[in-house]
């Protein structure tokens, strides 16, 4: 990702995209259906649509057992670049992630007792992560794990737990997937919460080590008339101890809270979001931005035609401030790297 760095442009992503939509469901990866690809086509059966260059996926259902090979698959020979997150549930009670009890951060650790229940969830998400190939090689993936650490809602993050519990139970978990399961084909991603509002918290007291990181994420949600200050704050934040560490950066997750979806700005994607920050000196070198799903036409992050921020969203897709899957630009990269869809052999391997 060092080279998409140097680029203009920055890749534009979006979570589940192939998966859901406005108006489609797709839990099979049959139809092929994509809201970007809805949103820039020229007719009426999205075939020369785009699509996102980065996707993004649940670790929660490779452990409630569904089957996301066609899904990775589909997306990855379109040129995207694939990212689970995962919102683990409590190792120590099996609540969700905002229950607390127990010292969960601790108690994931050998010894503890938690760690019987984080090695099974590990052992299970890191099989379904190795074992997403295309045509004999392994499709390389963006893990985002114990993300937002410098809020308070979740068990790892600061109202739940400390900085000093924190490193530890992330190296762990790094190094248990490596080690113990085996998984070589995944990038780890550190994504705080609210970076410019906690840089010493997020890249000091919490940073887990430069070892255990491949890229420096941030996420970001705000309301719509604050939300072009705070994220351009955090990228800038993000990007200038990325470059003192020696890592790259990525908006992990972003977006206007709730869904952009009351927005009356018509110029938004082209003001507020990806021209902001392409056009910004430090900004302009975050490899992607991620935004949320479209679950439905009153709550989207990615507009369809005739919805108010349609217009500014397909002229950023035309423009070099944004990179999605089949820009020559990515596509140069991917050949170079040896990532994408090659020429066919015959092999196709799920």
């Amino acid at each position: 990702m060092v080279e998409v760095s140097d680029t203009s442009g920055i890749m534009f992503g979006q979570q589940n995209a192939n998966y859901e939509g406005q108006y489609f469901r797709d839990t099979d990866a049959v139809t092929g259906r994509c809201d970007i690809a809805n949103a820039t086509s020229t007719n009426s059966t999205s075939a020369d649509g785009g699509f996102p260059a980065v996707v993004g996926f649940n670790s929660q259902d490779l452990l409630d057992g569904k089957d996301l090979s066609a899904h990775v698959m589909a997306a990855y020979k379109e040129g995207a670049t694939i990212e689970f997150y995962w919102m683990s549930a409590n190792p120590v009670t099996g609540g969700d992630e905002a229950n607390c009890t127990g010292e969960p951060l601790t108690n994931l650790l050998p010894g503890g007792s938690g760690n019987s229940a984080w090695r099974a969830d590990l052992d299970t998400i890191g099989n379904g992560l190795k074992s997403f190939t295309y045509k004999g090689e392994q499709i390389p993936i963006v893990f985002r794990f114990l993300h937002e650490m410098t809020g308070t809602w979740y068990w790892w993050s600061s109202g739940c737990s400390n900085s000093t519990e924190y490193a530890p139970a992330w190296n762990y978990t790094v190094n248990y997937l490596r080690d113990s399961v085996g998984v070589h084909n995944v990038l780890y991603i550190y994504a705080a919460s609210k970076v410019s509002w906690y840089a010493n918290e997020t890249f000091v007291d919490w940073y887990p080590g430069n070892s255990a990181v491949d890229i420096i994420g941030f996420d970001r949600y705000q309301n719509v008339a604050e939300y072009p200050t705070s994220v351009l704050s955090d990228c800038q934040t993000a990007v200038a101890h990325g470059i003192k560490l020696g890592k790259v950066v990525a908006l992990a997750e972003t977006g206007i809270s709730m869904g952009i979806q009351g927005i009356k700005n018509t110029n938004f994607f082209t003001d507020d979001f990806m021209g902001l920050l392409a056009e910004d000196e430090l900004c302009g070198q975050i490899v992607y931005a991620l935004t949320w799903a479209n679950y439905s036409p009153e709550k989207y992050w990615v507009p369809l035609k005739g919805q108010t921020t349609w217009s500014s969203f397909a002229e950023m897709y035309e423009s070099d401030i944004s990179i999605f899957a089949g820009d020559k630009r990515w596509v140069s990269i991917q050949k170079k790297i040896g990532m994408g869809n090659k020429p066919d052999t015959g092999e196709d391997v799920l």
